[in-house]
């Protein structure tokens, strides 16, 4: 997960760019949140759009959510890569057999 500290119209910069899922989860703490910045947060990726003060407890909670949420979408990716190399693996007969049609040769 990574950490930026942004102020005032800087932020705006990281909402009009959002990162691929597998680079960062993104936490937005803001001192003048409003909807519109916070649909525009959700919209562009944002794990969690918070307004401060928030509580300590509340932070904490994003925190570990966005943490699972990173590893999971990890493991996802890991997985998927795993059954790219598997299925690239396959003869085209073994291929094509495996996905439920014979093949003649």
């Amino acid at each position: 997960m990574a950490c930026a500290a942004l102020a005032g119209a800087h932020s705006s910069g990281v909402l009009e760019h959002p990162a691929a899922p597998t680079e960062r989860s993104d936490l937005f703490l803001s001192g003048h949140g409003d909807i519109p910045a916070g649909v525009q947060a959700t919209k562009s990726g944002a794990e969690d759009f918070l307004t401060r003060p928030v509580a300590k407890a509340t932070l904490l909670d994003a925190i570990e959510r966005a943490l699972r949420r990173q590893r999971e979408t990890c493991e996802q990716h890991r997985r998927l890569a795993q059954f790219r190399q598997l299925v690239a693996s396959l003869r085209p007969a073994s291929w094509m057999f495996s996905c439920g049609r014979f093949a003649a040769n």
